[in-house]
């Protein structure tokens, strides 16, 4: 709504069109694609778009919104607001492509051209250090003042560690919802598991937590949580209602007042800026999956290939 909501202020500049309805009228069709480059900063000089991304999205969107006008038309049996969806379709499937889609894709490709794959390991320890001294600050901040700053600070802070400690997807992890911790497995012991385990990996079976949360394609993931991001997380839940986070958001990092959640990418983009790593622009939940990926590689690892690529969501014939 709001990609389209600056297609539809564009046109308004323009005097073109007015409303939603003006962009399926097949004479404008060319205004539509102008205003697109508008939006997505086009620029004649170089052929490329400031937000190629944008320009795909919109494009995507419109085809949505025609789907739906052509549903009315047809419910309502107007037939020349049917005819103009149908010719403005067709207008899209052959020119949309040409002077929109291909240029945005390019761009695409070429941004990713010599630039940094993953990120430095010094980076990695030093984003883990910055977030070992600044949890205790932002506990001790929300127990003396439960507010709504200091509880999103707190959350903040525990979703990002979270994120980097698994190397989770930042969606994933971010949309975990309150029940999903509420039923976590906590490892409870078994006989006959413990059996094939050696004394390290029953010591950490001990130690870490278990949450299962929906991945990529409805596909069940776990993440480990640690004592400490434990206690941050009962945190969290304990004073939830005292920091205006309604009972209706069913999201673990919910944000006060309203229904939503916070964004992980958000997070550590902000955190990254301020433990002063060497390149904060790496430091994402996608270059943190590839850097896992690329370092298994480089470690070699036969035997557990599958292990690591079920943990981390992947599948392993692509992969």
């Amino acid at each position: 709504m709001r990609e389209m909501g600056r297609l539809v202020l564009v046109e308004k500049t323009l005097g073109k069109l007015t409303t939603i309805h003006d962009f399926f009228l097949p004479a404008n069709f060319c205004h539509i694609v102008k205003a697109v480059k508008m939006v997505c900063g086009r620029s004649e000089d170089t052929s490329s778009f400031k937000i190629p991304s944008l320009a795909l999205k919109l494009g995507h969107s419109l085809t949505k919104i025609a789907d739906i006008a052509e549903f009315e038309a047809r419910m309502s049996e107007k037939k020349k607001t049917l005819e103009n969806v149908v010719t403005f379709r067709t207008l899209k499937e052959n020119k949309w492509d040409e002077w929109v889609s291909s240029h945005a894709l390019r761009n695409l490709r070429e941004s990713k051209w010599n630039k940094p794959l993953i990120p430095y390991c010094e980076d990695v320890v030093r984003l883990h250090n910055h977030i070992d001294t600044e949890r205790p600050k932002y506990r001790s901040n929300l127990e003396t003042a439960p507010n709504k700053r200091n509880w999103a600070s707190l959350a903040k802070l525990t979703l990002r560690e979270v994120i980097i400690f698994n190397r989770r997807r930042e969606g994933e992890v971010s949309k975990m919802s309150l029940n999903d911790v509420m039923l976590r497995n906590t490892f409870a012991s078994n006989p006959d598991l413990e059996v094939a385990l050696t004394d390290m990996e029953k010591k950490l079976c001990k130690y870490f937590e278990c949450v299962e949360i929906k991945g990529k394609r409805d596909k069940k993931v776990p993440v480990l949580l640690s004592p400490e991001m434990v206690s941050s997380i009962q945190m969290l839940v304990n004073y939830r209602r005292q920091c205006d986070v309604p009972d209706e958001n069913v999201y673990l990092f919910g944000r006060p007042e309203a229904e939503s959640h916070l964004r992980g990418s958000d997070a550590i983009h902000a955190i990254a800026c301020e433990c002063g790593v060497k390149d904060p622009q790496t430091l994402t939940s996608t270059r943190l999956r590839k850097q896992m990926a690329t370092m298994s590689q480089v470690l070699n690892l036969k035997d557990n290939e599958d292990c690591l690529a079920g943990f981390m969501g992947h599948n392993i014939r692509v992969h």
